[in-house]
């Protein structure tokens, strides 16, 4: 089913921005830091949330990472432009100013004591972002079709490699069972509309799988099998093995994608 975009009213806008600074301040968390060293190229922080003592941790390689000194931060999960860790929770450390107005990024870390104690409150909305498509699209292209599919989602690369890297990695769902023998394509990415099969392979029994050695550049790795989950948005290689450890998320199939094929 497809529902036409409508321009929102002045006053939805203002509710929208309401709320939007609502799910702000509830997601930020105050954040002690004990200590923090730097050993193995990765930086390992101990810290307290909410009276607890936990750990984050970062890789010195990463474009966001720092040793923070001790004292008080404050802490919000990162955006999907940030997150660059796999199979943890990532977030973003600040540091207030003398005059608490303003607040300067320390870095981006994979918090290692998440487990289920950290709710990103923005979740509980399911607030899809919605993208302006223009109607003559909707009407003049058949759904399904390689125009319609470029306007609705346009595609980027989600596994960029510096180097020939062995990639390596296990698939699973939000319950953590393993996708087993479920198929995964390595598609080097040419343009948005252009991307070319490198190999196709499927996950074993515990839904692990093993692409060998993979040449530098730009690709789509499609991990999910179907449009009932999201194909992830970035993954991260940081060294010349590389294993992604995936937790793929449940999709709506009722999007306006929904007709295209995975890509």
């Amino acid at each position: 089913m497809y529902i036409a975009a409508v321009k929102p009213s002045h006053s939805l806008l203002i509710i929208a921005a309401i709320l939007c600074g609502q799910v702000h301040a509830a997601d930020e968390q105050a954040v002690i830091v004990k200590t923090s060293s730097v050993a193995d190229k990765a930086v390992m922080v101990n810290a307290d949330v909410q009276g607890k003592p936990t750990e984050f941790e970062c890789d010195t390689s990463a474009r966001f990472c720092s040793e923070p000194q001790p004292g008080e931060y404050r802490m919000l999960p990162a955006g999907a432009d940030e997150s660059i860790y796999n199979d943890c929770t990532n977030v973003v450390l600040y540091k207030f100013g003398s005059d608490h107005a303003a607040k300067e990024k320390v870095g981006v870390y994979c918090w290692l004591g998440a487990g289920g104690s950290y709710i990103n409150s923005s979740s509980a909305l399911n607030v899809e972002p919605v993208r302006a498509v223009p109607s003559e699209v909707l009407s003049g292209s058949r759904p399904g079709s390689p125009e319609y599919c470029r306007a609705v989602e346009p595609l980027r690369p989600n596994l960029v490699l510096s180097g020939d890297t062995i990639v390596q990695g296990r698939v699973t769902d939000q319950t953590t069972a393993p996708l087993n023998n479920s198929p995964i394509e390595l598609r080097r990415f040419i343009s948005d509309d252009k991307q070319q099969r490198v190999k196709k392979e499927s996950t074993d029994a515990d839904g692990k799988f093993d692409l060998g050695k993979v040449k530098r550049g730009e690709y789509r790795l499609l991990l999910a099998p179907h449009r009932g989950f999201k194909q992830p948005e970035k993954l991260e290689c940081l060294s010349s093995r590389c294993v992604l450890d995936t937790v793929l998320i449940v999709s709506p199939t009722d999007q306006l994608a929904g007709a295209c094929p995975i890509r």
